[in-house]
C-alpha cells in the first residue's frame, strides 16, 4: 500500500513517517525495492534534487551501483533512474562517451571548415554532461581538441584564445 500526500510506509521496518511526498517516483522506488532501506531512499533523493550528501554516504551507493558521476557533482544510476522512470534525466547527467564527443567535435570542424573554441563549444556542448559547469565544459572541450590534435586529425592556427582549429592539412 502506497500513502500519498500525508504518510509514507515502509514495508520493511514498518515506520510510519509523517510529513509530505515531495516526488513520487521515490515513494514507487522504496516499495518496489525491499532491499533499500529508507536511509537510501532519502539519500537518493537528495542526489536527484541536486543536493550534497557526505562523501562517505556517496561511497557506500557508488559501491551498491546507486549512484555515478566524481563527488560533489553526482547523480543517480542508471539502475535508479530506470526505476522511477528517469531514464532521459541519466542521459543527460553521465552525457555521452567521449569517442562520440570526439565526433562531434571533429564535425562541427569539419562543418566549419575553420572555428573558433567558442563555435565548437556551442555545437557541442548539449553532449556534455549537464552535471558540468561552464569552467569545466570549457576544459572537457579543449581537451578533445587537444587530443584530436595530438593524434594528427586536427590543428589549431594562431595563438591562445584567438586561434581557430581545422582538419589537418595532408
Amino acid at each position: 500500500m502506497i500513502y500519498t500526500d500525508i504518510e509514507i510506509k515502509h514495508k520493511i521496518k514498518n515506520i510510519l513517517l509523517y510529513g509530505t511526498i515531495l516526488s513520487q517516483s521515490y515513494t514507487r522506488l522504496l516499495h518496489a525495492n525491499e532491499d533499500l532501506d529508507l536511509k537510501t531512499v532519502f539519500l537518493l533523493d537528495k542526489i536527484q534534487k541536486k543536493e550534497v550528501i557526505s562523501k562517505e554516504d556517496y561511497v557506500e551507493l557508488k559501491k551498491r551501483g546507486l549512484a555515478e558521476g566524481r563527488y560533489p557533482n553526482i547523480f543517480v544510476s542508471y539502475k535508479v533512474a530506470d526505476i522511477v522512470g528517469e531514464q532521459s534525466e541519466y542521459i543527460r547527467n553521465s552525457g555521452l562517451d567521449d569517442d562520440i564527443i570526439r565526433e562531434f567535435v571533429l564535425k562541427a570542424i569539419t562543418t566549419f571548415g575553420e572555428a573558433k573554441l567558442s563555435e565548437i563549444t556551442d555545437a557541442v556542448k548539449d553532449t556534455l554532461p549537464a552535471h558540468l559547469d561552464e569552467k569545466q565544459r570549457l576544459r572537457k572541450i579543449s581537451n578533445t581538441l587537444q587530443q584530436l590534435k595530438n593524434n594528427g586529425l586536427i590543428e589549431s592556427i594562431g595563438e591562445r584564445k584567438a586561434s581557430l582549429w581545422r582538419l589537418q592539412k595532408k
